[in-house]
Formats: C-alpha cells, sequence, structure tokens
C-alpha cells in the first residue's frame, strides 16, 4: 500500500494508512515535546500502551462511518466504539490490568485536544489534566502523532492550535497541584474540629 501524505485519514479505506503513520510519528511527537518542555521519563509500560493506544485509537470508525448530505464523511463516537473492540482484543491475549486502563484511557479521551478550538480556556484545559492525571504525557504525544497522521485535514493554523494547547497541557501538568490536588480535609482538620473518631471517616480522609 503506497502512503498518500495528503490523503484524507477521515475515510474508511484509509484509516489504516493513517494509523500506520500515526505509530510511525510517536518518536517524532516524542522528540517534539522534549525539547519543548521538561523531559519526562516513562517506562517500558508507558511506551507500550501508547503504542497499542495509536494501534486501536480508530478501531471504532468501521462502525460509525456516515456521510452527510455534502458527502463528507464522519465517525461519530468513534472513540466509544474503538475502546470496545480494543477491550476485547486486549482481555483476548491476556493484556495486565494496567495496561488496559492506560490504553483505554488514552483511546477514549484521543480527540480531546484535537477538539480544542483557540478560544478554549484554561479551566478546559485544567479539566483534562486533572482527568488524565499521569497519563498526560501520554496523552499529548499521541495527539501530536494523530496531528500529524492527518496531514491533508488539518491546515497549518489548526496545527499551531494543536501545538499551543499541547504545550499549555504540559505546562499545567508539571504544576503538580494541578495533578495531585491537595485534600478539601485532612485528619489534622478533623481533629481541630474535635469530631470524635470513626472509622468509616477515617477511610474516607485516606
Amino acid at each position: 500500500m503506497v502512503w498518500n501524505p495528503l490523503a484524507r485519514a477521515n475515510t474508511p479505506s484509509n484509516v489504516l494508512s493513517h494509523t500506520l503513520l500515526a505509530l510511525d510519528r510517536l518518536s517524532w511527537a516524542s522528540e517534539w515535546l522534549k525539547v519543548r518542555t521538561r523531559e519526562i521519563a516513562f517506562s517500558e509500560e508507558d511506551c507500550l500502551s501508547l503504542a497499542y493506544g495509536a494501534l486501536f485509537h480508530d478501531l471504532g470508525k468501521q462502525d460509525t462511518s456516515f456521510k452527510n448530505e455534502a458527502g463528507r464523511v464522519h465517525f461519530y463516537d468513534h472513540e466509544a466504539h474503538s475502546c470496545r473492540s480494543a477491550e476485547g482484543i486486549m482481555e483476548r491475549f491476556r493484556f495486565s490490568n494496567s495496561m488496559r486502563t492506560k490504553v483505554l484511557h488514552l483511546i477514549k479521551n484521543h480527540m480531546r485536544i484535537l477538539n480544542f478550538s483557540e478560544e478554549t480556556k484554561d479551566a478546559a484545559l485544567r479539566r483534562l489534566v486533572n482527568q488524565m492525571g499521569n497519563l498526560t504525557p501520554l496523552l499529548v504525544i499521541f495527539t501530536l502523532a494523530d496531528k500529524e497522521a492527518s496531514r491533508g485535514i488539518l491546515s497549518v493554523p489548526r496545527d499551531a492550535v494543536v501545538e499551543s494547547h499541547c504545550l499549555r497541557v504540559m505546562d499545567l501538568f508539571q504544576q503538580e497541584e494541578i495533578v495531585h490536588p491537595p485534600p478539601l480535609i485532612t485528619g489534622h482538620d478533623v481533629m481541630a474540629l474535635a469530631i470524635p473518631p470513626d472509622r468509616e471517616l477515617d477511610t474516607s480522609l485516606t
């Protein structure tokens, strides 16, 4: 199969080519991010989860292909369908629970940064970082690779928006209180209020 970099990736016949290119661009995306932010160490499982996420992320497109009146193809909610297909594959091949969780989380959220507009506020980016937690850098790398694999769809100005959001998301991630916010109330706060000890309350604070 010959890859045409100008082909549209949002047609069923080009999904495989897009997927292979996304996998190929992961190393480029990792390097792109490394020279622009503080370097982050990834485990072997992180790297494998990223690769499998890229491999499985568009499996749901075959079930969600829809052509509108203008002839444009859409894949509404393909993320959820991709997650279901990927989950079945990973269960069949006995992936670890930890890797399954990472892969599915990446697939479920892989369109979020791409769908942010130029007007998207920091609140939405902070919410994404909170929800992704320590998987935030993997999602950013995947987003950049997916963007590069979608040449022909995304324009250069659109690329700039995505890249800007990726850098801002990483900036927020590296502010530790965003990913690991302090508890609203601690055991010391309870003791200061002279509340009698309670086993259920103690469990809820840990």
